[in-house]
């Protein structure tokens, strides 16, 4: 399930942060934001780099058994993935979480 915020409610998200910040830290993050939005974001030297980890490498017998097996009987995988992404709504979220 992928969720969708309105720019209006990432704006107010965004909005109640910032409200808290000096004048000083609020022209930092006002700059930060400026610099970032007009440097070319294709000309970074730096490139992510990944371990060389070969394709037959086992994984340990303490993953294994944290992640392969059968759920327990009963489980309903969609009722608990339900109560992972909908906790809160997004106005919820900014209310409880920005008291």
């Amino acid at each position: 399930m992928n969720a969708t915020l309105s720019l209006d409610v990432v704006w107010n998200i965004i909005y109640n942060l910032v409200k808290t910040l000096s004048n000083d830290n609020k022209k930092w993050l006002a700059d930060k934001l400026y610099e970032s939005a007009t440097t070319d974001t294709n000309s970074h030297d730096s490139k992510l780099v990944f371990p060389k980890i070969s394709k037959d490498r086992q994984p340990s017998p303490e993953i294994l058994a944290m992640t392969l097996g059968a759920a327990p009987e009963g489980f309903d995988f969609e009722a608990e993935k339900e109560k992972v992404l909908l906790v809160y709504t997004p106005d919820e979220f900014l209310t409880k979480t920005l008291q």
